[in-house]
């Protein structure tokens, strides 16, 4: 009777050491799992990221037209934008200032939110924006258009033009836009 409780005693370590084997196994197959579910996790990332870049929108303002103001010393500012991208982009906006020197500020000093679709491949133009007369020229629009597209996702465009003059008014009281057109400022961000 002793051996038969010793043979059980030895098969009940030997079945212990393979339940410690299973679990062990079993511990490091599910680490393996994890780091698959991860990869295609970073892949499906990855390939969802590509989808938005090649369908988003792609905005950019391609000018900005200054005319005086009503109220003395302040222009009135419309922004021209155009939409090259594959998708709608909406929920602009445009952060800027007036500046002396064609470096970017660190902030904006002027930010106004727009609400409106800009279908692929259109232009539009975002008016009704106002900012003081510059004291001297040539002076600098500088700033920052925001807007929303595929997914949801938000990109930013940075932009720097130049005015030469003053916008006025003619002979008989007409005004005369100034059309404002990009210029290299080396300061300036990267868009997104």
């Amino acid at each position: 009777m002793a051996s038969a409780a010793v043979i059980g005693m030895g098969l009940s370590i030997v079945g212990v050491f393979l339940v410690y084997i299973t679990f062990s196994e079993t511990r490091e197959a599910n680490i393996i799992a994890k780091r698959a579910a991860d990869d295609a996790a970073n892949e499906a990332k990855s390939s969802r990221d590509a989808l938005i870049l090649m369908q988003r929108a792609v905005v950019r303002i391609i000018s900005i037209r200054t005319s005086p103001a009503e109220r003395d010393g302040w222009l009135e500012v419309t922004f021209d934008v155009q939409n090259d991208g594959q998708s709608n982009a909406y929920q602009f906006t445009i952060e800027y200032s007036h500046v002396d020197e064609a470096i970017f500020p660190e902030n904006l000093r002027y930010t106004q939110h727009i609400s409106k679709v800009l279908p692929p491949y259109n232009r539009s133009n975002f008016p009704d924006f106002a900012t003081r007369t510059p004291k001297s020229f040539p002076s600098y629009m500088i700033g920052a258009l925001s807007y929303a597209t595929v997914h949801g996702t938000i990109f930013r465009t940075f932009f720097c033009m130049k005015m030469e003059a003053p916008p006025g008014r003619d002979e008989l009281g007409g005004v005369i836009n100034n059309i404002l057109d990009p210029v290299f400022c080396p300061s300036m961000p990267r868009d997104s």
